[in-house]
């Protein structure tokens, strides 16, 4: 079976999924929604099972491993599942197998959310909304702060267009692969030179100190000096290398599972139709990342 292989759900819809508070039996009433990615973690799985359970929804959020994306949406279709958040390396390269993009998605050229209506998969980019938010906050301290941008894939390209919406222009890209930042819109140095003109707000959007791989860190303690504002997308672990020694030395940080709470508030409306319980949401987040 495609979902099996992809997924490695192989009891749809006959199979028991363990949730926290409890044991929940899926019906062919359940609407099943999806988070896949190389590297799944329970956080997002927490976070929406919780909202679903505090309105009464008859919806289960599942995380799952996958390499295949055209598998993926595939099994997606036959299977009625509602929406689906795809994670790196997938944001680009589920483009072309979808029916139509948001507007989001269309400007940041990467789908992070998936919705599917009646066999019709539509594309979202929820990574810009919470990037958005994200960049909001940098502003109450910074005003026209010089960015420096660490990444060229699917969050940097959101994180490019939430810089353009806020109105930060000055930006600087760095990548550790110099060609793929080239298609990216702002200047792009070399990765080796990319503390040397020093900035006012780092942003991490690459995968460097995601877990497994959690103690390495895209800069050093002596890079962040002179840095005010330290914004990390790597949500596993809680607090990344990187997000701990900005704290010790006293930097402002955005973390990971801050953004990833953002953009799952908007997943959660895209998928249900229903305003997101945020208060009991973010103590299931809070919960989930204490026991990691």
């Amino acid at each position: 079976m495609v979902f099996a292989e992809c997924l490695n759900l192989s009891q749809y819809p006959r199979m028991d999924a363990e949730m926290e508070g409890g044991t929940m039996s899926l019906n062919c009433r359940t609407r099943l929604c999806l988070s896949v990615s190389q590297r799944p973690s329970n956080l997002g799985m927490s976070v929406h099972n919780a909202g679903y359970r505090a309105l009464g929804l008859d919806y289960l959020y599942l995380a799952r491993e996958a390499t295949d994306v055209r598998g993926v949406v595939t099994a997606i279709r036959a299977l009625g599942v509602r929406g689906c958040s795809v994670s790196m390396p997938f944001k680009e390269e589920i483009l072309p197998f979808l029916d139509e993009l948001d507007a989001s998605a269309q400007e940041v050229g990467a789908v992070n959310t998936v919705v599917q209506d009646q066999g019709f998969l539509k594309g979202y980019n929820t990574d810009l909304l919470a990037m958005e938010w994200a960049l909001s906050r940098v502003q109450e301290q910074l005003k026209n702060p010089r960015v420096l941008l660490l990444g060229a894939g699917g969050m940097a390209r959101a994180v490019i267009v939430a810089l353009r919406h806020v109105g930060m222009s000055r930006v600087v890209i760095s990548n550790r692969n110099r060609h793929r930042a080239a298609g990216l819109h702002g200047e792009v140095i070399n990765w080796e030179e990319r503390f040397h003109d020093g900035c006012d707000l780092l942003i991490n959007a690459t995968s460097v100190g995601m877990a497994p791989e959690a103690g390495i860190t895209p800069c050093s303690a002596t890079d962040l000096e002179g840095i005010t504002y330290v914004v990390d997308v790597v949500a596993k672990p809680s607090e990344t290398l990187l997000i701990r020694l900005a704290r010790q030395a006293h930097i402002a940080t955005i973390s990971g599972p801050e953004i990833l709470f953002a953009q799952a508030l908007s997943q959660f409306k895209l998928y249900t139709g229903h305003e997101p319980p945020r208060d009991i949401m973010w103590q299931a987040m809070r919960e989930e990342l204490a026991r990691s």
